[in-house]
């Protein structure tokens, strides 16, 4: 009796074990074909985007589940006009669009290169596309986020585009850099479950009508051309900024109040483990090498919510941010580099209303925090 008891323990735990080798081999083949982001393969449809957006196309439809990082190489590699002034930062300053800068007689071209989860590398990968082309912007604005400076903030999308900060580096420093752009973590998205959600989504989404028109037969369209950003879906503008569904620009304020609270309270998006600031020499070096290409440097500080920051500032792990901000005002007054903006939403008089969630504010943040950067505004 004995003996048949453990055989069936041991029947049920080999079963159990080879229902989870065939669930999980099952969702990673689905999630390596279906790969919607073109994780693991080139995405063609991001070049139709770029296409109709240097063609001062606005674009309707397109989420978050795409290589941003290739979107943006795209949009350098393909655009024959000159972008004059760009945008380098994370989402926080996505919602930064060209008609609040108003440089000069408002002849000069902007471009948002804001990316999720942007770091120093990125911006760095951003100048080197544009170096490669021989293109590069006669101002740039940095949205210098607290976790650039935290090496362990777990970033590693920078590296879809690594071989142009590597080649930055070089020029910086006038030598072959090593820099290790392998990217294993990717693979960790193949048993996602976020990924395998917008996967399902990717092939279970109707067509929406559209002036594009697919590149092969049974393609599915996930964008289309739209004469208007009053529509209730993901938009991006001609110059690359973005608008949120309705859902979210005309979010119930109580709704925002919670995200905040729960942003605010560990584990806090890329911020763990921040004991000292790192990189601030490369971030020097990298400030000094725009300087001497006569690129105008300005740096804003994309806000926090004022609950999510208030909960940041009082926990000894978080507080750091505060050293952050004191660090990039004397690099900024040192430097004579214009800066806009502040961690801290109370010191622009920004409340709940202004954001969205713990991290990303509304348009009238961004609207507000350029007024500092126009020409007719001192620093």
């Amino acid at each position: 009796m004995h003996m048949k008891k453990v055989s069936d323990q041991k029947e049920w735990f080999l079963k159990t074990i080879l229902f989870m080798f065939i669930l999980l081999s099952t969702t990673g083949i689905f999630n390596y074909a279906i790969d919607s982001a073109g994780i693991f393969s080139q995405n063609d449809e991001l070049q139709e985007v770029a296409h109709a957006l240097i063609n001062d196309k606005t674009i309707g439809g397109l989420v978050f589940n795409y290589d941003e990082r290739q979107f943006q190489k795209l949009i350098i590699e393909n655009s024959g006009k000159k972008f004059n002034i760009i945008f380098v930062g994370s989402s926080k300053g996505m919602e930064l669009r060209q008609r609040y800068l108003r440089f000069g007689d408002g002849s000069q071209r902007f471009f948002n290169h804001g990316m999720s989860g942007s770091t120093l590398e990125d911006y760095m990968a951003i100048i080197g596309l544009y170096e490669s082309r021989s293109s590069l912007p006669s101002k740039i604005i940095i949205g210098v986020d607290p976790w650039i400076f935290n090496k362990n903030n777990g970033q590693s999308r920078w590296k879809s585009i690594g071989k142009y900060y590597k080649n930055i580096l070089g020029k910086i420093y006038g030598t072959k850099v090593e820099v290790d752009l392998s990217d294993n973590l990717k693979y960790l998205q193949l048993l996602n479950l976020e990924y395998t959600q917008a996967n399902l989504e990717a092939i279970t989404k109707k067509n929406k009508q559209t002036n594009l028109e697919a590149t092969t037969k049974n393609k599915q369209i996930k964008f289309y051309i739209t004469n208007t950003t009053e529509v209730d879906d993901f938009t991006r503008e001609p110059d690359g900024s973005i608008h949120y569904p309705f859902k979210v620009r005309f979010q119930k304020d109580l709704k925002t109040q919670r995200s905040a609270k729960e942003y605010g309270n560990a584990p806090v998006y890329s911020l763990e483990s921040f004991n000292e600031l790192s990189n601030t020499k490369l971030f020097e070096d990298f400030i000094t090498y725009l300087q001497k290409k006569n690129i105008e440097v300005m740096f804003l500080l994309p806000p926090y919510h004022p609950i999510a920051y208030s909960l940041l500032v009082k926990d000894p792990k978080y507080k750091i941010i505060m050293d952050v901000e004191i660090y990039l005002r004397n690099i900024a007054s040192t430097r004579g580099i214009k800066i806009t903006g502040s961690y801290d939403p109370v010191n622009y008089h920004f409340s709940s209303i202004d954001f969205t969630d713990g991290m990303h504010s509304k348009d009238i943040v961004m609207e507000k925090l350029c007024e500092k950067l126009r020409d007719d505004t001192s620093q």
